[in-house]
């Protein structure tokens, strides 16, 4: 018997995994193995062997095409599933660099990356469609913490800071609680202020100096030019 004879009794390799399921009892992953394009099964109850601390099981055979792959060995009671392989979903951990891992679903977008540079990325799309617009939480290896959505941003450093904004601007609040704003507009809502009367503009005055902001115009409305404020007064400041 030749060795090519003897590693085909013992192994298969690229045997596709039909369905897995959870053994009712035991509760551990069991899978049933064959051929996806025809629907085959070669055989059932297979030990679906992983990394402790780790476990998955594979999205369902794609009809005629790709489908999650293993090496098996073969046994008198149960193979045994000891590596998987899913290419069907490979696009996801997009350009993985030499000593970076990404840990992700077989299916949909949900994806974490460990970086070279020591940041964690939880990785996700909206409406988890591929090439859909990403949303990401990450941490940084200086301590920082950051959320990243389509439009919107927050992000907490090491020293405290905090930074909330979107894609034309926002807010941010250093380790001194010093207060900056930057690349909107600023609006003051007067009625929230007690005891305002008469003119709203001069009731409130000339407008600070707020740093980030550059050249300041200063526009007032008022719904009430006298007596006690009784509407909605907004200052409005734009850079």
């Amino acid at each position: 018997m030749s060795a090519h004879d003897v590693f085909a009794q013992m192994f298969d390799v690229g045997k596709d995994i039909l369905v897995t399921y959870l053994n009712a009892e035991t509760n551990v992953i069991l899978a049933q193995i064959g051929d996806s394009t025809a629907s085959v099964p070669d055989a059932d109850a297979a030990e679906w062997w992983q990394h402790t601390g780790f476990w998955s099981r594979p999205a369902l055979p794609t009809q005629g095409g790709a489908s999650c792959q293993g090496l098996i060995i073969k046994r008198g009671d149960r193979d045994v599933v000891y590596a998987t392989r899913d290419t069907r979903n490979s696009s996801i951990y997009g350009k993985l660099a030499d000593g970076e891992t990404c840990v992700g679903a077989s299916t949909g977008q949900a994806r974490t990356f460990y970086k070279a540079d020591g940041s964690i990325q939880h990785v996700t799309s909206v409406g988890n469609t591929a090439g859909g617009t990403t949303f990401i939480v990450s941490q940084a290896s200086d301590g920082s913490y950051t959320i990243q959505a389509p439009t919107a941003l927050f992000k907490m450093a090491a020293d405290g800071s905090i930074t909330l904004g979107n894609t034309t601007g926002g807010i941010t609040i250093d380790a001194a609680g010093n207060v900056k704003i930057f690349g909107v507009a600023v609006h003051v809502q007067a009625s929230a202020v007690a005891a305002i009367s008469g003119d709203v503009v001069t009731q409130l005055g000339p407008v600070p100096a707020i740093a980030g902001l550059g050249s300041i115009g200063v526009a007032y409305t008022s719904t009430a030019t006298a007596g006690p404020a009784t509407g909605s007064k907004n200052v409005v400041v734009s850079p």
